[in-house]
């Protein structure tokens, strides 16, 4: 039943007929079920304040002018509730509070110096919606419990963006200018997380943690604009898509745990890219485009996959792979590079293991080593252009390793070192080294001991 308690009826004929005094205070308080509460201010220097303890409450705040402070607080015991705050104007303020039940909070500003500080507790189900346009705005967002949402976006220069979420929680943040900040926490051990950052501008930082462990974790980043910067650090189950386009991005994963998958994509200049995964039956998909980038990857365990795509000039790409145990098997890294001046290198260690690199260019290098105590071990590289240089190592050996490598055209060397001595034991040998060269002043060596 709708009830609007006197002093709301008071200050509503106060406001009626006052609308654009200086200095307004209003306060609504409203205690029991299915009640509204409505204030329009207009001015300068205004406050309101309004509290609902109940059920199936519904706040709206709209303040016209400057220097305005909104507080709104929702407290009840698991039944759904509605907050809907509008700020126009300068350096608004905007205070919501929401306890229990399915709540749904709306906040938008426009104008200058605007916050926004949102807390919902306890809640499942909950909904959080914020939309400010204008400089230097600020919001923060806090979601605890299950099946929680977030919608959020900043137009504009200067804002900031601060989300947590406890449980399994839904956040998508999108901001549009300059010098934006995003930082997004979500997820719990027993939880998964959906997050999606979208930053359009220049000079724009991301940083989001999910902390999960159990339930699948998805991630999409999309940076667009020069100085950008993301660091994504999730648990296990994750996925993880990320596109960076300008000048100077950087990005920085680190994903624990089994199953955690990574695609990306770097387009632009001077971008570089550092991924890490500890767990089993991890894949790093990686494709950058343009000149001077740096991929830096790793893995820890078994059954993974590293496969990277560079065009451009100048490149860079290190891979690295093993240190789980002698039971370690299966992983597979491959690097594609097309362009001058490329640098790749394989580091494989414990167990099967297959790597190749191919470079289309001049003045490539390439690199694989692999150390395998136990399985075997497969390595190719492939290079066309000119200066190429290609260093092949399989050490510490049971035998039975395949290494191969092509080059054609002028001035390449070619190395390929198997075997070793292991804890007093050579190489069982059954190793195969195969080394192709057409073209002048080319120069092989094959070493098998």
């Amino acid at each position: 039943m709708f009830r609007l308690k006197p002093l709301a009826v008071a200050l509503m004929l106060v406001i009626g007929s006052h609308a654009y005094a200086e200095s307004n205070t209003a306060t609504q308080s409203q205690a029991g079920d299915n009640n509204e509460a409505t204030l329009e201010q207009q001015g300068a220097r205004n406050q309101a304040t309004q509290t609902q303890t109940g059920s199936f409450g519904r706040s709206a705040i709209v303040q016209n002018g400057d220097d305005n402070v909104a507080e709104t607080v929702q407290d009840t015991a698991f039944s759904s509730n509605t907050i809907d705050l509008g700020q126009t104007g300068n350096r608004n303020t905007a205070y919501l509070y929401q306890d229990s039940g399915s709540q749904s909070a709306t906040v938008t500003q426009a104008g200058d110096d605007n916050s926004v500080s949102l807390y919902q507790q306890d809640g499942q189900g909950s909904e959080a919606t914020v939309y400010q346009e204008g400089n230097n705005n600020t919001h923060t967002i806090q979601q605890q419990w299950y099946a929680n949402t977030v919608n959020t976006s900043s137009v504009g220069n200067g804002n900031a963006t601060q989300v947590t979420q406890t449980g399994y929680g839904v956040g998508q943040t999108t901001q549009l200018g300059d010098n934006n900040t995003i930082i997004l926490e979500q997820g719990s051990s027993d939880s998964g997380a959906v997050a999606t950052v979208t930053q359009n501008g220049n000079e724009n930082l991301a940083s989001v943690t999910q902390s999960t462990s159990r339930y699948l974790s998805e991630m999409t980043l999309d940076q667009v604009g020069n100085g950008n910067s993301a660091t994504v650090d999730q648990g296990s189950n994750a996925s993880f898509i990320f596109r960076q386009e300008g000048n100077a991005n950087q990005l920085t994963s680190a994903q624990s745990g089994l199953g955690a998958t990574v695609r990306g994509s770097s387009i632009g200049d001077e971008n570089t890219v550092s991924i890490n995964q500890d767990g089993i039956t991890n894949t790093i998909n990686l494709d950058q485009l343009g000149s001077t980038n740096s991929a830096t990857l790793s893995q820890q365990a078994d059954r993974s996959v590293i496969d990277v795509s560079q065009t451009g000039n100048a490149n860079q790409a290190a891979a690295a792979q093993g240190g789980g145990g002698p039971m370690v098997y299966d992983s597979v890294a491959r690097i594609a590079q097309a362009g001058d001046r490329n640098t790749a290198s394989i580091d494989q260690f414990w167990g099967s293991r297959q790597a190749e690199i191919t470079q289309t260019g001049n003045d490539n290098e390439a690199d694989i080593t692999q150390a395998n105590p136990t399985g075997t071990a497969m390595a190719e590289i492939t290079q066309s252009g000119d200066f190429n240089s290609a260093s092949l190592t399989q050490s510490w050996s049971n035998g039975g390793n395949e290494a191969s490598i092509s080059q054609s055209l002028s001035g390449n060397v070619a190395t390929v070192v198997q075997g070793g001595l292991v804890n007093g034991d050579f190489n069982s040998g059954n190793d195969s080294a195969t080394i192709v060269q057409n073209g002048l002043n080319n120069v092989a060596s094959v070493l098998q001991q």
